[in-house]
């Protein structure tokens, strides 16, 4: 399994989604207990975050950073909606491309609307950072502060 741009949207997406007490809700926190069914196949992705977040010198061939964006003041919660933003950036680059290729049949079979619409510049201008991690599952170890505790 590879950590894609599809993937990087819908863990922004379910990590944005509150808990069922209507709390949280882009906090750099999932729920596993509950919700195993819709979050399971993020493990992975969520995996490769996570040492991202927690090492300066990963991946592998990267610029190492003077220290882990946790070191850095970072939260996991930034992280993570920033990962989902980047991979919106480039699933619209990707549709372009396809379009100017007349490949349409692979950017969702809209047929009723321009096959490529530029993503608004002010929207991109729109992330801001100062999330807060939730307060994690008593049960995580220290390299899975992303489990819930709701």
């Amino acid at each position: 399994m590879a950590f894609k741009e599809p993937k990087a949207i819908r863990l922004a997406f379910h990590d944005c989604m509150p808990y069922t007490d209507g709390t949280g809700g882009c906090d750099g926190c999932l729920n596993f207990k509950e919700n195993d069914d819709t979050n399971n196949m993020l493990r992975t992705s969520i995996a490769i975050l996570e040492k991202l977040y927690l090492e300066a010198d990963f991946p592998e061939g990267a610029t190492v950073l003077e220290a882990s964006p946790k070191e850095l003041g970072m939260s996991r919660a930034d992280l993570w909606s920033f990962a989902g933003l980047v991979a919106l950036d480039k699933v619209q680059e990707t549709s372009k491309d396809l379009c100017s290729t007349m490949a349409y049949n692979l950017t969702c079979n809209d047929w009723d609307s321009p096959c490529f619409t530029e993503f608004p510049l002010k929207a991109k201008q729109l992330f801001k950072t100062g999330r807060s991690d939730c307060t994690p599952n008593s049960e995580a170890t220290p390299k899975q502060g992303y489990l819930a505790a709701k």
